[in-house]
């Protein structure tokens, strides 16, 4: 059996570096079961195309507000293998953050805010308790000194 891996990320659309991480993780892990995201411009868009090409299903939890939603579940290609009702934006990172094994975030800066940086704290309190939750977070850009690529579970 494999992986529930969750998406979350800004809206203006992961960096280069984010990008690369992204694929590369998706293109070598084992066996992701499904990608579940937020539908959300940026990030989530990009992780939704991602998975269409991968072959990798998709859940989608979209937000009750309309005004930075993707609309992936109009897309004519993939496989969907559930769209959730839309909610409010606390409830959907906590809808997320409760379906999957694995969140992959990969904010605007070090110090994520808004829907982002919600969806972590609640991913990062779960993990504390569920030792089964991983929780990833893909800085914008590498850095040399310290973590280096990732911020896997800080304290």
């Amino acid at each position: 059996m494999g992986i529930r891996v969750g998406i979350v990320g800004t809206t203006q659309g992961p960096s280069d570096y984010q990008a690369r991480a992204l694929k590369f993780y998706m293109s070598v892990s084992p066996k992701i079961d499904e990608v579940h995201h937020g539908d959300l411009i940026g990030v989530d868009e990009f992780v939704d195309d991602l998975a269409i090409r991968l072959g990798i299903p998709r859940v989608i939890h979209p937000p009750a507000a309309q005004k930075f939603r993707a609309f992936c579940d109009r897309k004519d290609r993939g496989k969907i293998n559930h769209v959730y009702d839309p909610l409010p934006y606390p409830e959907s990172a906590a809808a997320i953050v409760n379906a999957v094994d694995m969140l992959m975030a990969c904010p605007l800066s070090a110090e994520p805010k808004g829907i982002t940086g919600l969806t972590i704290r609640l991913a990062r309190a779960k993990a504390k308790i569920d030792s089964k939750l991983a929780v990833i977070v893909i800085k914008r850009e590498y850095q040399e000194t310290g973590a280096g690529w990732v911020d896997a579970m800080p304290s």
